[in-house]
């Protein structure tokens, strides 16, 4: 019986192999066990060479541009309530998995992070520039306690919030 001649869309590496195999079965020499082996390596490193994976176009890039400015205009107007992964989602309409995969793609952190991130910077923001009390701070920017703003004002800047604010005011009346 004549051999069946390669289609188009045969990967010739790959045919090499199994025409070269199937030669020597049809002439009663079946490969060694460690010859097989040997070709394990040879042909995933192929495959995942020339057949990658391929990614879904959203997926590769987070989340579309008006998406994500949907939940990131959420959280700079909900940033003095606590505000959960579930409503910013609810407002890019994803499921809120989903979304906080999406969200760490395009943002480069988690939606908690990045509400973190913003809180914070909004208090470094008022510490600076405001009179209001550290409390009155902590609460506009969505901390319950006092302690619990002193404790992420301390994580994000190396000091609490009243030296922060000591320091700020000390260098702009320098400059």
């Amino acid at each position: 019986m004549p051999l069946a001649e390669p289609q188009l869309a045969c990967d010739p590496f790959l045919f090499g192999i199994a025409r070269t195999i199937g030669d020597g079965l049809r002439v009663g020499r079946a490969p060694s066990p460690e010859h097989l082996e040997s070709l394990g390596p040879a042909i995933a490193e192929h495959l995942r060479h020339h057949y990658p994976i391929a990614k879904r176009r959203r997926e590769r890039h987070g989340l579309s541009p008006s998406r994500l400015a949907r939940a990131v205009a959420l959280i700079d107007e909900r940033l003095d309530v606590p505000l959960g992964v579930e409503e910013i989602a609810a407002a890019a309409h994803l499921s809120p998995f989903h979304f906080a995969r999406m969200f760490r793609r395009s943002a480069g952190c988690s939606p908690h992070e990045y509400i973190t991130r913003r809180r914070l910077e909004k208090a470094k923001q008022l510490l600076s520039e405001s009179d209001l009390p550290i409390q009155a701070v902590a609460h506009t920017v969505g901390y319950r306690t006092q302690a619990h703003f002193t404790r992420v004002i301390h994580e994000g800047t190396g000091t609490t919030p009243r030296r922060y604010r000591v320091t700020r005011r000390a260098r702009a009346t320098q400059a």
